[in-house]
This record gives structure tokens, C-alpha cells and sequence, in this order.
């Protein structure tokens, strides 16, 4: 875990944020913990500076690696034209791959759980249910469709919000293709 260094008192949710926050030098950590700080310099992750401490070789690649995990998707267009260039050295070199879609995986997930089963077979399956007719009809549904639609009015205002950033970006002359 090289996320945690016993001499520092305050605790870092990863081994990014220490290295930013703190000077951190290879004796800081237990001889357990060397084979993954050796994996991480021998691939050109860490370097180790003139004056013995661990930096990242290239915090711009590390900063998208950590975005990649926290969020699960990067909108390409949003970010700095230097990260942007770093994206596309990741994506020539297959550690990244680029998709054209207006939602994201993640995002198409969310949708799919509440409209159908294709791939969660769990879901609320909400589409199927009032297109086919299968919706629940007793006295006491008012409270099942009125719920019903408040998730139908979110995924659709979602999908208003997420056109209109697709759109801002294309019309904002600083988000350029160039």
C-alpha cells in the first residue's frame, strides 16, 4: 500500500496524491513494498531526483491514469491541449482506447439498468414494462408509477444535459480540433 508512509501523519487515499503532497524517498517505506516501487521505476512511472526523492517521470500521464480510475472515462475534449497529447501518445501505444459515443460505457450501464435486462438482470426494466404493457395496474400503483416516472424524467433530463455539453464543446472555439 504506497499510499501510506508511517512518518507522515496525514493518510493519502493514494500513492498519487503523496507523491504531490510529500517528499517520500524509497528508505519511507518497508522492504515489502520495494518490489512494487521497483516495477513502478523499471516502467518509467517513478524517478528518483537528484536529491533522493520519488517523483512522478511523467505527472501528466499519471494524472490521467488516476482519472481513468477514480471516474472510469475521460471526455477527451474537455481536457488541456497538453493532456490531450498525452491521450493520443496512450491511445497510438494501445494503453488507451477512444470511443465516439454520445454516453459512455459507465453512463450506458446507468441507462440500461433502469430500461431493460440487457445487461443487468436485476434492472427496473422500465422501458419493457410500460411498452409491452406489463406495468403494474392495481388501485394502490399511483405511488409505483409516479416513481416510475420521476427516474423516466431523470434519465431524460440526463440526456438533455449531456447533449448540451456535447454541444457547448463543439461551439466553444476553445475546445478547437486543431
Amino acid at each position: 500500500m504506497l499510499s501510506y508512509v508511517e512518518r507522515i501523519d496525514e493518510k493519502y487515499n493514494n500513492f498519487y496524491d503523496l507523491l504531490i503532497h510529500e517528499k517520500i524517498t524509497i528508505a519511507d517505506y518497508p522492504d515489502y513494498e520495494i518490489v512494487d516501487l521497483k516495477w513502478l521505476l523499471d516502467n518509467s512511472y517513478i524517478k528518483i531526483n537528484d536529491t533522493g526523492y520519488i517523483e512522478l517521470e511523467n505527472p501528466i500521464q499519471v494524472y490521467i491514469f488516476k482519472d481513468l480510475n477514480d471516474n472510469g472515462v475521460i471526455n477527451y475534449w474537455t481536457c488541456p491541449e497538453i493532456y490531450r497529447k498525452e491521450i493520443d501518445s496512450l491511445i497510438n501505444i494501445g494503453f488507451l482506447s477512444f470511443e465516439n459515443t454520445l454516453f459512455s460505457k459507465l453512463e450506458q450501464d446507468y441507462f440500461n439498468y433502469h430500461l431493460n435486462k440487457t445487461k443487468f438482470n436485476n434492472s427496473l426494466d422500465l422501458r419493457n414494462m410500460y411498452s409491452h404493457g406489463t406495468q403494474p395496474n392495481g388501485v394502490n400503483d399511483e405511488k409505483k408509477h409516479r416513481g416510475n416516472y420521476m427516474i423516466f424524467l431523470k434519465l431524460f433530463i440526463l440526456s438533455i444535459i449531456k447533449i448540451n455539453d456535447e454541444l457547448c464543446i463543439v461551439n466553444d472555439e476553445n475546445y478547437s480540433k486543431n
